[in-house]
């Protein structure tokens, strides 16, 4: 939701960079291919982060993502402005090919995009709980080196 915002470019908007922590690219595609309930037409995907080791989806979902919400080059040459994408490569929710693809695209245009790779070994699933400081001292240089942020002795004067 976040990337088809910032590609509008509403000059009423304020958004001078984005971060991104595991989106869900791709999102669809999985959807595409989840178990579906006969009797409620709920889509299934696997998770570790739900009892049962199913999350339940309504199909509207699925709908919405492949009628406003698809991920292509068009998207990619509207944003102009700094990203910083950190993933998991141990993600099972979110795959990174996905993520990749994508940040691929942003390379192709204006844009300034990071793609911080996260191993498993260093807490690279889906939530990222392990590896948080890591993100916050690498999201913390990013936004320095594109002018997002500036030092708090630079703001007081």
């Amino acid at each position: 939701m976040a990337v088809h915002v910032a590609a509008r470019r509403n000059p009423l908007s304020h958004i001078c960079a984005l971060v991104l922590l595991a989106p869900g690219f791709g999102l669809a595609q999985r959807l595409q291919q989840a178990e579906v309930d006969a009797t409620t037409g709920v889509l299934y995907l696997p998770s570790d982060y739900v009892p049962g080791g199913r999350l339940g989806v309504a199909q509207n979902l699925l709908h919405d993502l492949e009628q406003n919400h698809g991920l292509d080059a068009t998207v990619a040459q509207a944003l102009h402005l700094p990203i910083f994408i950190a993933h998991g490569e141990d993600d099972d929710t979110v795959a990174i090919e996905d993520v990749a693809a994508f940040h691929d695209l942003l390379g192709a245009g204006p844009t300034q995009a990071h793609l911080l790779r996260i191993s498993g070994d260093d807490g690279g699933d889906h939530r990222l709980n392990r590896c948080i400081g890591r993100i916050l001292v690498e999201l913390e240089s990013f936004l320095r080196q594109h002018g997002v942020l500036v030092a708090e002795d630079e703001c007081s004067s």
